[in-house]
Parts: structure tokens; sequence; C-alpha cells
């Protein structure tokens, strides 16, 4: 059940025919407005430097859960942290809110919830550490 799809012919494709005209002389300069994916395959646009359209021109191309992510790791960071200071199991905690904070970062979230999850994520971290090691101490 495979169709046969033939690329756009340069010579009706107005599209086609820049960018055939750009790998034929890369000094030339093209418009850089946005290209509808439809009209030219993906294969020709990695060719000549471009990135298809992922999204329509009016949608946003950033993820829809980003900031619960980063305010997930905030109020992880902080309850790991708190614990950390008493208690051990307060350690997942910690790592899990260090991980929610990378994810959003990496979403490209600049908030202030994402640095307090990463900064007292490590911090539970470190808190929790010593007493990790008290009671393996105290049960050897």
């Amino acid at each position: 059940m495979s169709e046969d799809v033939s690329p756009p012919r340069s010579d009706t494709d107005p599209v086609a025919k820049t960018a055939a005209s750009q790998l034929a002389n890369p000094d030339t300069r093209v418009s850089t407005g946005p290209v509808p994916a439809e009209r030219i395959d993906t294969a020709l646009l990695l060719q000549i430097g471009r990135e298809p359209l992922l999204a329509e021109p009016g949608e946003s191309k950033r993820p829809a859960l980003n900031i619960p992510y980063s305010t997930l790791g905030g109020v992880l960071g902080v309850l790991g942290m708190l614990g950390g200071l008493f208690v051990a199991w307060a350690l997942p905690l910690s790592i899990a809110a260090v991980a929610c904070a990378v994810i959003a970062r990496r979403q490209h979230v600049r908030s202030w919830t994402v640095t307090l999850g990463l900064v007292t994520g490590i911090a539970g971290c470190l808190f929790a550490v010593p007493w990790m090691l008290y009671y393996f101490a105290m049960s050897a």
C-alpha cells in the first residue's frame, strides 16, 4: 500500500524552482520567509539548509507541559531540602526536583521556579546524604 510520491517539478512549482536555483548557485540570495511544508519535500529543504515546518504558522511550537515541570521541580525541591535536614527518605524528592528542573530547562523555560527546583534539589541531596551514611553505619 505504498503510494508513489513524485518530487515537485521545478518548472511548475515556484518553491521547487527557487530551491533548485539555490542548489545550482549557493551564492544567490533567496527569500527567508516561511515555506509551506506541503509544497516541497523535506529532503530538498534539508539540502538547501532550511528546517521543515512542523506546526501551522499560528500555532506555538512550545510544549504545553513546561510550566508544570518547573513548578513541580520547585515544590519538590523545597520539600526535599526541608526533609533532607531531618530524614534520609527525602532524597528521592530532591532527585525528582533536579530531574523536573532539568526537563523544564531543556524545554527553554526561564523561570525562578526552575532555578529554585535545581538549587533546592541539589541542596536536599547534599543534606540527605549524611543521614543515609548515618543509617547505614547504625545498621552495620
